[in-house]
């Protein structure tokens, strides 16, 4: 069972990188120094909404991710988890 959390993790992680990597290729003219990553889903950019539901997917992955550390047994572990 720890193994299918893992896999959680590391998807959660991953997914939320390449959101933030494809939606700013996709946005024209943003800028990876100059501007920050809120700009991307901000309510005036017309990607905000689908970048919103795929963080929110990432977002999933890693919750339950963190769920594992918070029934584990180890301290360190649940305190990570929370």
């Amino acid at each position: 069972m720890r193994n299918y959390y893992s896999i959680f993790g590391v998807v959660g992680a991953i997914s939320i990188l390449l959101i933030i990597m494809v939606f700013s290729l996709l946005t024209p003219g943003y800028s990876h120094i100059w501007q920050t990553i809120s700009e991307l889903n901000s309510s005036s950019s017309k990607l905000g909404l689908p970048m919103n539901i795929c963080y929110t997917l990432g977002f999933f992955a890693l919750i339950l991710f963190a769920c594992f550390f918070t029934f584990s047994k180890n301290y360190f572990a649940k305190f990570s988890g929370f």
